[in-house]
């Protein structure tokens, strides 16, 4: 653009010397028309026009203004779609679009290096969060950032940047998948409105798909061990001729199953496959198909299913007593024949000796008292207590004990003279005194229908063939039951409140219960139906005692299931060494991905519940995650072991066609450009930029030029050599 002249001579005598000249080409032309060619003639008098209009150049000196931003004085936001949509491999492409996008972000292309001469290049990958983008060398580290994608509100964060550098243009590469935010043209206008230009360049081809997915046909399946179980897929197909697909049924990897099925066009096909395992707990199984080669869309050709495999429950219970006796002796026989009690037992058998059943003991440490630390009831959920174990505890395993009922809700079952007990446990009776009597006579005591025993719902214990006291038995009832206590085992003939034998009540986040029985395994040889009675007898009471106690560990997330990209809460309840909430913990949550990877997340108090830590965590890869959380207490160390499962489902895999239009419209209103990958590499070396930066500005001489000096002179051989040519001097 010409701003200025600065004329070597006076005005009046350039137009003067450009009319001669003028005058003389005329002058020239008329008077060569009689000897030479009108060809030549024009062609010599269009030279001598050019060399007039250069040399009024030279003459007039005109001036050139040229305003550039100041290098380095502005930024150029390059924002990077790392959306899970980018795995998309559209086509016969052979590359993903996040593969071109690394490509299009290696540092060592042209267009990225030129735009860096320019301005300050601000890289950041964006997809629910934005981050900046880091380099492995020259090579971008692109891995898929969990979310959804609101590329209105990453416009908008740019926008609102208060830093020293001003935004001078907007390069956003992307598919064009905006399903979170506000819309992304009422941000274009803002930035139109701030003069800033958003040029875009969009990975993706438009077209219809051809694809074949497999989805699972239930997010969760239940199982029984060792029983045969269904689990379906459902094969859905995009194509216009019919597909024939191989559909595995895998674990960890294994090969399970295979099963082959065609798949009509444009419709699904079902596929179900049988299986059965011995082992109980969550298992996930993975459906996978093999598609044809031209699909465009391998993340969906996988899906999983979790499968809760289920067992009868088992409740762990541990025994204390004084002395080896027939109760434990039959006891112990009971809990072998029973697949959902196991007994663990503690036995006094002299002044510094202990029996020991289903508890390791230490080689050279030998058991020398009842256990007083809190964390060896981590694993129980109800203690039998033999009286005369009791009064040897010292006040630690008092607390312990009591704790274990009240604070994680442990089931206690007190039997024996209740005198010996100590004022804490004596508190946990749920009668207020017991006296020792003995039958005089064969009694059957009356069974209560509607507490501890109404899962006897076919009266085995009410029936003739049920419990009973032989002659001679010791029995030590209650005299008197606490406010919260009801009975159920009585004795006939007695006024309410006494003649119990068998009372309950809760305590805490327990349940405590005094039998006043010592001789049960009697029933157990009395007769055939006596074993019944016996079982029953016990698995009644035990699984009553047991069902309340809370593990020191819940994790909330076993067994889910998530959406890539979707939030996945990993919160957790501990209890402390004291069974109560604990405060102060620190957890720490290791993951292990499907691929290999290894994350770890710090958990955070939860704001609501004491005891409670939670985090958020959000699976970029589909498959099994294996979840390892450390637990550091004040004065001790827990850890447990969990999984869930990601699945290829949730807003960002629902739809990942690509949107070119968007892309666009967004570079026409902003004042951008739009470019294709390959356009970008061969012509995105200079962007539009914001009108508004500090320019620097240039006046340059269009005298100087050294073309102008090129074309003058090839002008002047030329039309030299012309009049040689017709024999003109």
């Amino acid at each position: 653009m010409i701003s200025s002249f600065d004329p070597v001579c006076p005005w009046w005598l350039i137009a003067l010397w450009l009319l001669l000249m003028l005058a003389m080409a005329a002058w020239t032309y008329r008077r060569l028309r009689a000897h030479v060619q009108t060809s030549y003639r024009l062609l010599m008098l269009s030279l001598e026009i050019v060399l007039a209009l250069l040399g009024l150049i030279l003459l007039t000196q005109p001036l050139r203004t040229v305003k550039r931003p100041e290098p380095g004085s502005f930024r150029i936001a390059v924002l990077a779609d790392q959306s899970l949509s980018m795995n998309t491999l559209d086509g016969n492409q052979t590359e993903s679009r996040r593969q071109i996008l690394t490509r299009l972000l290696n540092r060592e292309t042209t267009p990225l290096q030129r735009l860096s001469a320019q301005g300050r290049l601000d890289i950041h990958g964006f997809a629910d969060d934005c981050q900046p983008v880091i380099y492995d060398g020259s090579t971008p580290l692109l891995e898929p950032l969990p979310g959804r994608t609101p590329l209105g509100p990453t416009l908008r964060q740019f926008l609102n940047q208060d830093v020293a550098a001003p935004l001078g243009a907007v390069l956003m590469m992307s598919d064009g998948r905006s399903n979170a935010g506000e819309p992304t043209m009422e941000v274009a206008k803002l930035y139109r409105a701030n003069g800033i230009p958003v040029s875009c360049v969009g990975i993706g081809q438009a077209g219809a798909a051809r694809d074949l997915k497999v989805q699972a046909a239930a997010d969760a399946v239940l199982a029984q061990r060792d029983d045969d179980f269904t689990v379906s897929a459902v094969v859905s197909s995009a194509y216009t001729t019919p597909q024939t697909v191989t559909v595995s049924l895998q674990e960890h990897g294994v090969t399970l199953s295979t099963q082959e099925i065609t798949v009509p066009p444009g419709k699904s096909a079902n596929v179900t496959f049988t299986h059965k395992t011995p082992v109980a707990g969550h298992h996930t199984y993975a459906f996978r198909i093999d598609p044809p080669t031209d699909d465009s869309r391998p993340d969906n050709d996988l899906d999983f299913i979790s499968v809760n495999v289920q067992e009868p429950p088992a409740f762990h219970i541990l025994y204390l007593g004084g002395g080896l006796d027939w109760e434990w002796r039959f006891l112990n026989i009971y809990a072998q024949s029973n697949d959902q009690i196991n007994i663990a037992a503690i036995i006094k058998t002299g002044p510094e000796s202990f029996f020991l059943a289903g508890i390791p003991e230490e080689p050279g440490q030998p058991l020398k008292a009842f256990p007083s630390d809190t964390t060896f009831y981590d694993n129980y959920d109800a203690v039998i207590l033999d009286s005369r174990a009791a009064a040897m505890f010292n006040d630690d395993a008092v607390a312990s004990l009591r704790a274990f009922v009240e604070n994680k809700g442990g089931g206690i079952l007190l039997r024996g003279p209740v005198d010996a007990l100590p004022a804490p446990l004596r508190e946990l009776l749920p009668v207020q005194d017991v006296q020792a009597l003995r039958a005089t006579r064969e009694t059957r005591p009356i069974v209560s229908r509607d507490f501890i025993f109404a899962r006897d719902l076919a009266g085995t214990l009410r029936s003739a063939q049920g419990i009973f006291l032989p002659a001679g038995t010791l029995v030590r009832p209650a005299i008197g039951l606490k406010r919260a206590a009801r009975p159920a085992l009585t004795l006939p003939g007695l006024p309410e409140g006494q003649g119990v034998l068998l009372a309950g009540m809760g305590f805490g986040a327990g349940r405590c219960a005094y039998l006043g029985l010592e001789s049960t395994w009697r029933w157990r040889l009395s007769a055939a139906s006596g074993q019944l009675a016996h079982e029953t007898f016990w698995n009644l009471i035990l699984v009553w005692l047991s069902e309340t106690s809370k593990p020191r560990v819940k994790m909330h997330s076993s067994g889910a299931k998530a959406g890539l990209g979707e939030e996945l809460r990993l919160d957790i309840d501990v209890l402390g060494d004291d069974f109560r909430p604990a405060p102060d913990a620190r957890i720490l949550a290791v993951i292990q991905t499907p691929d290999g990877q290894t994350r770890e997340i710090a958990l955070a108090p939860a704001d609501e519940v004491i005891g409670r830590y939670e985090a958020a965590y959000y699976p970029t890869v589909a498959g099994e995650h294996r979840v390892n959380y450390d637990i550091r207490l004040p004065a001790s160390r827990l850890t447990r072991t969990t999984s869930f499962v990601a699945r290829p489902i949730g807003v960002e895999a629902e739809n990942t066609a690509f949107n070119e239009e968007l892309l666009r419209d967004l570079a026409r209103v902003t004042g951008g450009r739009y470019y294709t990958p390959e356009e970008f590499l061969a012509q995105g070396y200079s962007l539009p930029l914001s009108p508004l930066l500090p320019m620097r500005e240039e006046t340059r001489p269009l005298a100087s030029s050294w073309l102008l000096v090129i074309l003058f002179c090839g002008n002047a051989l030329l039309f030299w050599w012309l009049r040689r040519r017709i024999g003109l001097k």
